[in-house]
């Protein structure tokens, strides 16, 4: 009686598969989406698809919850999950909306003009600070137009810094963003395109040409994004990923923003606890304007 009650207990503690899985794709075209995120609203944790699309996420005992899904250049979508009560694997396909914006219309006239003056925006760098995040983590830097004047991007510059004991090499996903009228954070994507960028493991410059994408850059200002991701799901427990973003002290005033997996938007509060000032993510940007006459 004994080793039957025994048997029972075993069968009522084992814990059965509870998975969300599936392909996220384009709604009209039916192209899948690498790399987009999926993350618990209330509860910590998330992933991100794959480069063909799939991806899987367990939601045991988080019923309570729901997922957001997001993807550069379209409408972020929420899933309930109290509705996947049944403790089996479930088939759930995904299908996400392009997101179609003014700044678009405004980028379609202005094609045709011509900006000629170049200028670089640098953030000003008294000492460096290698920074490390998870998988998921974006940090935005608020870049300022010192012109108040409409111009268009040419470039972009990010700080890496080596990680002499990685065994794994980073991936980043970059994003530009207009300035949110409210929040004052990052708002409506300018560019509504995955670039993922591979750094080499070193204490360097990576410059990243976009100056045949036309991107405006508005007399508010713009936020660039660098998102660490990990495109094929490898990374494992205990790897050691770099580079690093680097970052300054030099700065007396919060510039940097941060989120996990598009969750929400938060201005960082980093500081250099030995020169106590802000600490800042290092981007340089070259802006061409029009020329004076």
């Amino acid at each position: 009686m004994k080793k039957y009650l025994l048997f029972i207990l075993l069968i009522s503690s084992f814990s059965f598969s509870q998975t969300l899985k599936g392909i996220i794709k384009d709604s009209i075209t039916n192209k899948p989406l690498p790399t987009a995120n999926v993350v618990f609203i209330k509860n910590y944790g998330g992933t991100n698809s794959n480069l063909s699309g799939n991806y899987s996420i367990n939601i045991k005992n988080k019923l309570n919850d729901s997922l957001k899904i997001s993807y550069t250049g379209y409408k972020p979508k929420f899933i309930a999950l109290k509705n996947f009560k049944q403790d089996i694997d479930y088939d759930y396909n995904i299908n996400l909306e392009i997101l179609e914006t003014v700044i678009e219309e405004v980028v379609i006239i202005e094609k045709q003009t011509k900006y000629t003056e170049k200028q670089k925006i640098s953030i000003k760098k008294d000492s460096d600070i290698r920074i490390f995040g998870l998988i998921g983590c974006e940090f935005a830097l608020r870049i300022k137009n010192v012109k108040k004047t409409k111009g268009r991007l040419k470039d972009i510059e990010i700080a890496f810094r080596r990680n002499p004991k990685a065994n794994t090499l980073s991936k980043y996903r970059v994003k530009i963003y207009a300035i949110d009228t409210i929040t004052r954070g990052p708002g409506e994507y300018l560019l509504n395109e995955n670039i993922i960028i591979s750094p080499k493991n070193k204490s360097y410059t990576y410059k990243l040409d976009i100056e045949d994408k036309k991107i405006l850059f508005p007399e508010d200002g713009i936020f660039v994004g660098v998102e660490l991701i990990d495109p094929d799901n490898s990374i494992k427990k205990g790897d050691i990923i770099g580079p690093g973003l680097k970052y300054t002290a030099g700065v007396d005033e919060f510039l940097t923003w941060e989120n996990y997996r598009g969750k929400i938007w938060k201005k960082s509060k980093m500081r250099d606890l030995v020169k106590n000032k802000c600490t800042n993510l290092i981007l340089n940007l070259t802006v061409l304007y029009k020329k004076n006459k």
